[in-house]
């Protein structure tokens, strides 16, 4: 993966170098630069679109940084102009003073590069040996697609008292499943998992979307009932909800490079959201059978479609990268580092490069 371009140079002289350059283009221009201009509002005004000041700023190959531009600076703005050396796209790249050229994360993931790429075939590479770690806010990425249903220990049915939802510090009631056996001091987790998950590409099923609810101690049982005190909840709990072996929460990952030759594409975020970003919680349609294991850093490449419709200027930089925090068989729960573009359902995905 090729680095974005930065030009480290210090604030004076660049902005000298930028102005003095402007005085020796074509004296015809189709603009020029008032107080107050940016390439961003003259890319709004003359081509009713900002987000291309890119282009304009490759029409422009005088101003050295996009960020200073000074009154009665020459501002092109004819796409046809013959006189202009073609850029193409791929070698467009944003060239800003004292530009960080990598994320905290990276240098994990660079530390461990070279033993995932000398790992047999059939086997990821080892932990990172670097010591950067990411956190996460407690029970976020305890969420997960499986299967099928769940095998539940019990559901929770609470018969004797007349309420919607449930919260943290409240009892709650739970029918015991058939065979089930828990005792008083048991740490169990609640889960939904009605909602079912289609393939994004394809429509086919594709499993089920758990969500962790929250955590349960049982106080006491008598037959086929128990009663629970709820310990911590990560959203309402309700009856008919599941109740399921204790899932513990993940504090934080370490990020390590992927194996090589994983592949595939988001499969959904978190219920009712549809554009993804940093922070974000995303399900990939990959897990421990294809290779993927807790830690792995994940890219998402630029496609035709976000090149077009949001305007991106380096195109030889990920839209954004991916942490996996827990794997299931054949999904993944992951997520999202840093974007720079929002991210949907269908995008793909591969293992990370070693520059940002």
């Amino acid at each position: 993966m090729r680095r974005a371009s930065v030009v480290l140079i210090g604030a004076a002289a660049l902005c000298m170098a930028g102005h003095a350059a402007a005085q020796d283009v074509d004296p015809r221009p189709d603009h020029r630069v008032e107080r107050g201009d940016t390439l961003w509002d003259l890319s709004g005004r003359y081509w009713n679109d900002p987000a291309t000041w890119p282009e304009l700023w490759a029409l422009n190959p005088h101003f050295r940084n996009p960020h200073f531009i000074f009154p009665g600076d020459s501002v092109f703005l004819r796409r046809e102009r013959s006189d202009l050396p073609a850029i193409p796209p791929e070698d467009r790249v944003v060239r800003l003073p004292l530009e960080r050229l990598e994320p905290p994360w990276a240098a994990a993931v660079s530390a461990d590069a070279g033993e995932a790429a000398r790992a047999p075939s059939g086997k990821p590479g080892g932990e990172a040996a670097g010591t950067a770690h990411v956190s996460l806010p407690r029970g976020k990425g305890l969420d997960f697609i499986a299967p099928r249903r769940l095998d539940r220990l019990g559901t929770v049915d609470n018969r004797h008292q007349v309420k919607v939802g449930y919260a943290t510090g409240e009892d709650l009631e739970f029918a015991l499943s058939p065979g089930a056996s828990v005792r008083p001091g048991d740490r169990l987790s609640l889960v939904d998992d009605a909602e079912t998950v289609s393939h994004p590409l394809t429509g086919q099923e594709a499993g089920y979307y758990v969500r962790v609810l929250g955590e349960l101690e049982v106080l006491a049982v008598q037959g086929d009932r128990a009663v629970g005190w709820l310990a911590e909840t990560y959203d309402a709990v309700e009856d008919g909800d599941g109740v399921i072996a204790y899932r513990r929460p993940v504090g934080s990952v370490t990020p390590r490079a992927a194996r090589a030759g994983v592949d595939g594409l988001i499969l959904r975020g978190a219920p009712g959201q549809l554009l993804f970003a940093s922070d974000d919680v995303v399900f990939l349609d990959r897990g421990s059978a294809h290779g993927l294991a807790a830690g792995a850093t994940l890219e998402i490449p630029v496609r035709e479609g976000k090149r077009d419709a949001q305007g991106l200027v380096d195109l030889g930089t990920p839209l954004a990268h991916l942490v996996v925090v827990a794997v299931q068989e054949s999904t993944a729960t992951s997520l999202v580092l840093d974007s720079r573009a929002a991210l949907e359902a269908g995008d793909r995905f591969a293992p990370a490069g070693l520059s940002p």
